[in-house]
């Protein structure tokens, strides 16, 4: 009878310890996934703000040499749920996002324009201005 109940026993904990374990690996397992989704949704999302940042640049520096011209362009606020740091000089543009910080290189425009500053996204715009010579 002892025997019987400590088999009951033993039988009840084995299923514990199982279900735990199940259940902890398929927390990791979505954590993971979530975790690379999230990483794979701020790359794509940082890339959209910095071409369209790179489209505005390069709208700007056709116009003529000895024109003044703005250019407003229109960001996110927020790339998931966090705001983050544009900044310009010479030769890129960076974006940074809770430490996490993507440069594009701005190739060809160095000798002829001089590119410098920076924003938070909270102002949902950038404004790019060229002076003319």
């Amino acid at each position: 009878m002892n025997r019987m109940k400590s088999q009951v026993v033993f039988e009840q904990v084995l299923l514990f310890i199982i279900s735990v374990s199940i259940f902890l690996s398929t927390y990791s397992f979505f954590n993971m996934y979530q975790n690379s989704f999230s990483t794979r949704m701020r790359d794509i999302y940082i890339d959209l703000v910095g071409e369209k940042i790179l489209l505005g640049i390069i709208d700007i520096c056709k116009t003529g040499m000895n024109t003044n011209t703005t250019i407003i362009i229109n960001i996110p606020d927020k790339i998931l749920g966090k705001t983050y740091k544009v900044s310009l000089d010479n030769n890129q543009l960076e974006i940074d996002i809770s430490g996490y910080k993507k440069t594009y290189k701005l190739y060809g425009f160095e000798d002829d324009f001089e590119f410098s500053g920076n924003t938070q996204s909270s102002g949902k715009i950038i404004l790019i201005y060229k002076k003319g010579n």
